[in-house]
């Protein structure tokens, strides 16, 4: 039976890995891998056009290296990996969906020469047949800029956790459906208060929201146990990598991203109080929808479903829906 609360929510992620010990280890692991790379200051480049990069800079979310898998509008193009002495990065053009640039290696930084083709190439991707403006992808790239952007009132006080200036996925202990391996958190978010926010972005046309809303739960209650119930050590890991200095425990909440239907407007709220309604031992501590606007090309605006379910507010969201 699916869960139909955060108690049970909670119950679920704990015992399907606590039958894996060794996986939530691993993502302990990575993250510390992170932090020792972001103590080793290489310098991340990246062109800078419009729409072409969706970077989730843990190219290997099982691994944690640094480096950038690249989409243009929802296909994959390549990946930018630091070159073997880590002194820049090489892009590496996907061979597979384009064929005629396979084997090639593209300098990106400080080489003009370089640039220019990865740009051009960029380019011609955004021409491709399957480049599709309503991918998750390009939403995700879309909510990201805004957030990072800081001047739209929907993400006052809010900015995206970046590495190397970068947004990124952060691999977490579970998949999208509750077994303990290597998921991904489409962004997680900063919020004033030094709490986190973990966006499931939807792309444009799907309306499932309970589905939507276990899953962000689901990868919330894992990041949970990996920062909050290991060592001292693993959560100022995972503090440092979130960009917090704080040695506190860190507090969880979880948003679901949808665009803006009927079904999705009228449906939303109840299933958000159903899942809060019955807590247990889950500690996340906010949810929220944020609804977005899409003309077929672009997304054309953001807001929350109502103040409810917005995970800003100032004041305990938890007392609001006891």
């Amino acid at each position: 039976m699916p869960s139909k609360n955060l108690a049970e929510i909670h119950a679920a992620v704990t015992a399907e890995l606590s039958k894996k010990d060794g996986v939530v280890e691993k993502r302990r692991k990575a993250i510390e891998a992170l932090k020792e790379g972001i103590a080793k200051g290489l310098k991340f480049e990246l062109p800078k056009r419009r729409k072409a990069w969706f970077s989730t800079t843990q190219t290997d979310t099982r691994g944690a290296k640094s480096g950038a898998r690249v989409q243009v509008l929802g296909i994959d193009v390549g990946e930018l990996k630091p070159s073997e002495d880590e002194t820049c990065y090489v892009f590496h053009p996907n061979g597979e969906n384009f064929p005629e640039f396979r084997d090639e290696k593209w300098k990106w930084s400080n080489n003009a020469k370089d640039a220019k083709k990865i740009r051009n190439f960029l380019a011609e991707c955004e021409t491709h047949p399957k480049a599709a403006p309503g991918n998750e992808r390009e939403i995700q790239w879309q909510l990201a800029n805004a957030l990072g952007d800081g001047k739209l009132e929907p993400f006052r006080n809010l900015q995206p956790v970046t590495w190397c200036k970068r947004f990124t996925e952060i691999g977490v202990s579970v998949t999208i459906s509750g077994k303990a391996a290597t998921g991904n958190i489409d962004l997680m978010v900063r919020r004033s208060g030094k709490g986190f926010l973990v966006f499931e972005v939807k792309a444009p046309g799907k309306t499932d929201i309970e589905a939507t809303l276990q899953q962000a739960l689901r990868y919330a209650t894992a990041l949970h146990i990996e920062a909050n119930e290991g060592t001292s050590k693993d959560l100022e890991n995972y503090n440092l990598v979130f960009g917090s200095n704080s040695k506190k425990e860190l507090k969880i909440g979880a948003v679901i991203v949808m665009q803006n239907k009927p079904k999705v407007s009228r449906e939303a709220a109840k299933i958000i109080t159903q899942y809060w309604s019955v807590r247990g031992d889950s500690k996340i501590d906010r949810l929220g929808v944020l609804l977005y606007d899409f003309d077929g090309s672009k997304v054309t605006g953001w807001k929350w479903l109502n103040d409810e379910c917005d995970p800003r507010n100032h004041r305990s969201w938890a007392s609001r829906h006891a």
